[in-house]
């Protein structure tokens, strides 16, 4: 939301002090603010809600019971960043049918259940950016059909389930930086899907494993190193570190050359080499299937 509406929220004239909870700012819009040393959520709430944050300047606020939100079916927009929130309920957000923006971000949550999100169809914005996710399931985000901002940047992600995206036909924007991303075998659909959805990616993610892929764009890998692959390492002129992928079928090794984005395919004799052969040549972007 624009800091200009977030102003005019407050500002508002007329404030509605009843039903207001202590320590909290109220308006006629329905807008309500609650900050300062709050250890657990005001109430009551005014049942027509439609825009509340909380925020707990002395980061009292670390859990949020699972009928904290119940009665608020008006709620649009909730704000539960800059907390310290550790875990929440699967059943936290159930009823919220009309909420469209979420903001958990800076917080310390480290798990999130299957279902919490399940009521959330009409969610259009998400933020899980600056928390100590090491995971996330499968099918987390297949209930928010609707969604169009997702945040999940500077978390412990390594990686995602290959169709974690699915059903996100109106994601517009998606921030995944500062995970300390796997881009080996175990990873390689969700590199796929990456690679087709770059327009929708607005920073630039880098592999964290293996070593020769470090500090690498996550979107510039193209084919993955596999715990199968023959031990072959190769240093250009430049510096520049290959990395082997071995397809087993075909009986060919693919080296990504991730500085130039250069693949190099050749055949392989099923033997560890230690060296490329002098005869290869060096095919800039050549599209190798591997």
């Amino acid at each position: 939301m624009a800091l200009g509406l977030v102003l005019a929220l407050w500002l508002a004239p007329q404030l509605v002090r009843a039903e207001c909870p202590a320590g909290c700012t109220c308006n006629k819009n329905g807008a309500v603010m609650c900050t300062g040393s709050i250890a657990d959520i005001p109430s009551p709430m005014p049942v027509h809600t439609y825009h509340l944050i909380l925020h707990a300047t002395h980061n009292n606020l670390s859990s949020l019971p699972s009928p904290v939100f119940m009665g608020l079916s008006l709620l649009e927009e909730l704000h539960l960043d800059g907390n310290q929130i550790t875990s929440i309920d699967r059943m936290l957000f159930e009823g919220l049918v009309n909420l469209t923006e979420l903001d958990v971000s800076r917080n310390s949550v480290t798990y999130l259940d299957a279902d919490v999100f399940r009521s959330l169809g009409s969610l259009r914005f998400l933020n899980l950016g600056r928390n100590l996710l090491a995971r996330l399931p499968p099918a987390l985000f297949h209930p928010l059909a609707r969604l169009q901002h997702l945040m999940i940047y500077s978390n412990r992600l390594q990686t995602l389930e290959a169709g974690a995206f699915d059903g996100l036909a109106e994601l517009r924007e998606l921030k995944l930086h500062r995970n300390p991303w796997d881009c080996t075998c175990s990873t390689a659909g969700m590199l796929d899907w990456i690679r087709d959805h770059e327009n929708h990616i607005l920073d630039d993610p880098t592999c964290q494993e293996p070593f020769e892929l470090q500090n690498i764009s996550v979107a510039s890998v193209r084919h993955v190193p596999c715990p199968t692959s023959p031990a072959v390492r190769v240093t250009t002129s430049q510096g520049s570190v290959a990395t082997p992928v071995h397809n087993p079928t075909s009986n060919v090794v693919c080296l990504l050359l991730p500085m130039w984005k250069d693949l190099i395919s050749y055949k392989s004799d099923k033997k560890h080499e230690d060296e490329v052969p002098n005869e290869l040549v060096a095919l800039s972007y050549f599209h190798a299937s591997c």
